[in-house]
């Protein structure tokens, strides 16, 4: 229990420096959504295998392993050919790139994607776009009640908005490619929010890569094909960390 307790601090020291990191960055809903999923971070335990859902799925070693963030790097300093190894041929106009975790713009394409459709970092977003994540961040996976995905949101910085409005078709694939860089063992928290009005349809392809670090611990939505509703409503909503 000693140790259990040792393990939960750490990731709570954590949460409290990267506050501090995103200072004067972040809009004020998006800071009051981390500092909800950091009040019930700290009532919630870590699962363990007593539990039903996790009897097979011991993550005491995983939560002994002293992961730290990277907030001091430029997250372009990769080549582009590096990149371009790792995405799909078909998505090299339409992708956004993160690397340990930080939105990396010199590196993200987005010529391919059409007027209408949103696919944006979150600190990029425009006003009516930020109204769209505020309305639905956590509305499909909620905190309250899972520990890991309450420090997820308590570490809620850069992420991805896809937004589709209603009856719109992308022809082209999109891809979120999130990438490791480091040889000791780092951890990020990406965030994926996909919205699809009524009628729209597009595919999407998040993506984990290590380019052969040894140690990365990632969590990001599943691959994702969204298809046209065929009834009517405010749209689908997917998030996912």
């Amino acid at each position: 229990m000693r140790q259990a307790a040792k393990e939960k601090e750490n990731y709570s020291s954590a949460c409290r420096a990267f506050a501090k990191t995103r200072e004067g960055r972040d809009p004020a809903w998006l800071r009051k959504v981390r500092e909800d999923a950091y009040a019930a971070f700290q009532r919630l335990d870590f699962p363990t295998t007593q539990e039903e859902a996790w009897k097979s799925t011991n993550v005491a070693p995983l939560l002994r392993i002293p992961f730290r963030q990277r907030f001091d790097l430029d997250p372009d300093f990769l080549p582009a050919d590096l990149i371009e190894e790792r995405t799909l041929p078909e998505t090299r106009q339409s992708r956004l790139v993160f690397i340990n975790g930080i939105f990396a713009p010199g590196l993200s394409r987005l010529d391919a994607i059409p007027e209408r459709v949103v696919v944006r970092n979150f600190s990029e977003l425009e006003e009516d776009e930020r109204a769209i994540v505020q309305r639905h961040l956590g509305a499909q996976a909620s905190w309250e009640e899972d520990a890991f995905l309450a420090l997820n949101t308590a570490l809620l910085g850069d992420g991805a908005l896809v937004y589709l409005p209603r009856g719109q078709v992308v022809d082209v694939p999109i891809e979120i490619l999130f990438l490791t860089t480091s040889e000791e063992p780092i951890v990020s928290y990406p965030r994926i929010l996909v919205v699809a009005e009524a009628g729209a349809m597009a595919a999407s392809r998040p993506a984990l890569e290590g380019a052969g670090w040894p140690h990365r611990r990632m969590r990001a939505e599943r691959d994702r094909l969204l298809r046209e509703r065929r009834r009517s409503g405010p749209g689908d909503a997917s998030d996912g960390p």
